[in-house]
């Protein structure tokens, strides 16, 4: 297993504990770089997608709901820095744009 494979999987799993987030949900907005078609952050660890998608049967959007860019109160960014933190790898998530952040 690549070494982005294995933060992409300490993403999940620290979505899932953090943010409730289900299998669908974390296959849906946690991904490996290699597979974000939209080639964002090509060079990063992991990409995460911030816009809920809703067409697959499980997704409840909670990963979006929790890192959510324009939340006024911050509670978007703070939550990306409890990801990290939960990761403990000493990765980081930051914002791309609204719709796209990387872990690096």
């Amino acid at each position: 297993m690549d070494k982005r494979q294995e933060t992409v999987d300490a993403y999940r799993k620290a979505a899932a504990k953090l943010f409730k987030a289900n299998k669908v949900e974390q296959a849906i907005y946690i991904r490996h770089p290699d597979d974000d078609t939209g080639g964002w952050a090509p060079d990063a660890k992991v990409i995460i997608y911030l816009e809920p998608d809703m067409r697959r049967d499980g997704d409840e959007a909670r990963i979006p709901s929790a890192l959510n860019y324009w939340d006024e109160r911050g509670r978007g960014i703070e939550n990306c820095a409890k990801l990290g933190d939960e990761v403990g790898d000493g990765s980081y998530v930051e914002y791309i744009n609204a719709a796209v952040a990387a872990v690096w």
